[in-house]
């Protein structure tokens, strides 16, 4: 791990053995290290070990150590609206939006005020 050129590591070893304990203070004394962990156990939406989850924990660690690598000035979408006095049973549609593609890594993409 001392080798500047060495960008990955792979530990085995028997179960309970404490590789797990190992990479979390590894992983703790290295805040700005991105890391992901792989367990054959998985219990949570984000736990299964897919590419979709691989991207979205990388994306949220990258997201949260250099926000400025998400820029939000190619999808965000305002509304803002006055509206007098609506009849009995009138209707008022503030924004009618079919679909929206952002990243999940957006603070805010939709803000609608009334």
């Amino acid at each position: 791990m001392a080798e500047p050129d060495c960008r990955f590591v792979l530990l085995t070893a028997e179960p309970g053995a404490g590789k797990t304990a190992f990479m979390a203070q590894l992983a703790g004394d290295h805040p700005a290290w991105l890391r992901y962990f792989i367990r054959r156990d998985q219990r949570t939406p984000l736990g299964d070990v897919g590419v979709r989850s691989f991207l979205l924990r990388i994306g949220y660690q990258l997201a949260a150590l250099h926000p400025d690598l998400f820029t939000q000035k190619r999808v965000q979408l305002s509304v803002e609206q006055h509206v007098g006095e609506v009849e009995a049973k009138g209707e008022v549609v503030g924004a009618e939006v079919k679909r929206i593609l952002a990243s999940p890594f957006f603070q805010k993409a939709l803000e609608i005020r009334q």
